[in-house]
């Protein structure tokens, strides 16, 4: 699979946020059930992106629009253990765009966790 997409602001309401702006992966602090969220801008072309689990495509989407800036929104629930990497690669043409109106984002909140400690 292709590159990775680096996401390099974050937004984080925790000290445990477990993503690196530098690789653009996560990894998973604690074990349970976490939600990601990808959203892709595309400029009159076309973005094929790949959501990974260890390397892993566990969701592939192609978004396209010939005309217009359009942004898409593809969304993956999936079981994680600690130190598990999740990230999101180019999966094929990777043509996006980030403007004032159009951000390209990346985001993910654990759901439930099984490691019992409340988080």
């Amino acid at each position: 699979m292709g590159d990775v997409i680096v996401y390099q602001t974050i937004m984080s309401s925790s000290d445990v946020s477990g993503y690196d702006v530098t690789t653009g992966i996560f990894a998973a602090p604690v074990d349970g059930v976490y939600m990601f969220t990808v959203n892709t801008c595309v400029n009159a072309f076309y973005a094929t992106i790949a959501l990974t689990i260890n390397g892993d495509g566990i969701l592939k989407t192609t978004h396209r629009d010939d005309k217009y800036n359009s942004c898409y929104t593809a969304q993956s629930i999936v079981p994680l253990m600690p130190g598990d990497h999740v990230c999101v690669k180019c999966a094929g043409a990777c043509k996006l765009v980030t403007d004032p109106y159009r951000w390209n984002t990346f985001s993910g909140i654990l759901l439930h966790s099984e490691s019992g400690d409340g988080r």
